[in-house]
């Protein structure tokens, strides 16, 4: 009898891994150099806005734009460090962020609210136990503040309260100068359209009203489309080649992929849909769409709540993987924690725009999602869900328009009217989505994503997609 016709897609003989003597069931870490090097790139803002005061316009500061690497590495080199060395000036509400920040001003946002104990590991930064926030969500600088050419004021928001520090500019820094005039220089360019609100513009559409929308009509940005695929290493099939043993090949080609240096320690089951690899405490699930599921086995009790140390067994896990993907960047985009367990996830981003996981098994309005999500103690990982696509950026740039009127008037109006029936928008972006459960190489085209929700609340969300428009 067929092994293949039983649902096995490879030899069997090829599917029984050798025990050695130097085997090994725990999972790696990368070293410290290579730690040092891959940590940079998760510590970064997901963006710096400049916003002139009286004036409801912001300019968002892209990342290859001439001042956005300056004012991080001012921010990081010269701000963070002393606001966790002195105490707060002053400690205003959370209602007070959203006042003073209307002001000239220079925000540094990040995409989740960073526990101090890991901007202390990012940063090298020693803490001296002085400061009184909980994290850090963003950082305004505001040259206007002090009169004193020296001093720049700086407000750090936990989400909580915002706290308020004088600081003295570094010799080294930036000068306020720099802050103090740079509203009006985005305001006298072109490379940079202004942006609003849309809880200041359209109040009544908002379930969030700090989405910033462009409302100039001939608004754009430059995007490519980008190819897709499952990495060539996990594909499973069942296609048999008794000539060149093309199964055991592929079993080889997922072990030294996915399991690293537990390749040797775990055996294999396979059927034409799922690869598993086991043994008494590890399991990875790799499925026909590209998703690895990793879960560690027993029950494990957390003797020491450190989210520095969980977050590198989450780096490590993937930096040591991320070779299968290709020329796209990975980007911290939450944190949980429950019982001394965080749950990270992580989207994947291509040139600063996300490209966001999309399931429609989830529920009747579907499911959108960030690609990673990985559960880690301070000991380790203990579970991964992780679609692993090989992204092939096709560099064909075009201009195509981010203008909020064109949206409603052009697309929602004509193509999508229902979202604006008895909804809010609860987020709107620029960017790429997929299907999860596709399994061929797929190309994507810079889309709008849309969350709305029929209350202000935002108990429900449901998502929209739609092609976003390339100018002539």
């Amino acid at each position: 009898m067929s092994l293949q016709a039983q649902g096995f897609p490879f030899r069997f003989v090829d599917a029984i891994f050798s025990f050695g003597s130097n085997t090994t069931s725990e999972l790696k870490d990368l070293s410290e150099a290579e730690l040092k090097t891959a940590k940079d790139a998760y510590f970064k803002p997901d963006n710096i806005i400049v916003s002139i005061s009286l004036d409801s316009n912001q300019w968002i500061l892209p990342e290859n734009q001439a001042h956005y690497q300056s004012i991080w590495n001012d921010a990081k080199q010269y701000y963070i460090p002393v606001i966790y060395s002195k105490k707060p000036d002053k400690i205003l509400t959370k209602d007070d962020w959203v006042l003073n920040t209307n002001k000239t001003c220079t925000i540094i946002d990040f995409p989740v609210l960073l526990p101090n104990e890991l901007i202390s590991w990012f940063g090298d930064i020693s803490i001296s136990g002085n400061y009184s926030f909980k994290g850090i969500k963003s950082i305004a600088i505001l040259p206007l503040e002090n009169v004193n050419e020296t001093v720049n004021t700086v407000y750090v928001y936990d989400e909580e309260t915002v706290h308020v520090y004088n600081v003295q500019i570094d010799p080294n820094a930036l000068p306020k100068n720099f802050y103090r005039n740079l509203p009006e220089a985005l305001k006298n360019q072109d490379e940079i359209i202004s942006a609003s609100t849309l809880g200041d513009t359209f109040p009544k559409l908002a379930q969030n009203p700090a989405i910033p929308i462009y409302l100039d009509l001939y608004s754009s940005t430059r995007m490519q489309s980008v190819q897709i695929s499952i990495p060539d290493a996990l594909v499973l099939t069942q296609e048999e080649d008794t000539e060149s043993g093309a199964e055991g090949q592929r079993v080889e080609g997922i072990r030294e992929s996915i399991l690293l240096n537990q390749r040797d320690s775990l055996m294999a089951s396979l059927s034409a849909n799922t690869a598993t690899f086991s043994d008494t405490e590890n399991v990875y699930k790799l499925d026909a769409s590209g998703t690895l599921n990793y879960k560690y086995l027993p029950a494990s009790e957390v003797n020491e709540i450190d989210i520095s140390a969980a977050f590198i067994h989450a780096l490590s896990f993937i930096e040591l993987r991320r070779d299968l993907l290709n020329k796209v960047d990975i980007t911290l985009s939450s944190i949980k924690e429950e019982k001394g367990v965080f749950t990270f996830t992580f989207d994947y981003t291509l040139n600063g725009f996300r490209v966001l996981v999309y399931d429609n098994r989830a529920n009747s309005t579907g499911s959108v999602s960030s690609a990673i999500t990985i559960k880690a103690s301070a000991d380790r990982v203990l579970e991964c869900r992780w679609v692993m696509r090989r992204f092939n950026p096709l560099g064909n740039y075009h201009q195509y328009s981010n203008s909020f009127i064109d949206l409603v008037e052009n697309k929602i109006m004509s193509e999508s009217p229902d979202i604006l029936r008895n909804r809010l928008f609860a987020g709107i972006e620029e960017g790429y989505i997929f299907d999860a459960s596709k399994r061929e190489s797929l190309i994507l085209y810079p889309s709008w994503i849309i969350a709305t929700s029929p209350d202000k609340e935002g108990t429900q969300i449901i998502w929209n997609f739609i092609p976003m428009s390339e100018e002539d």
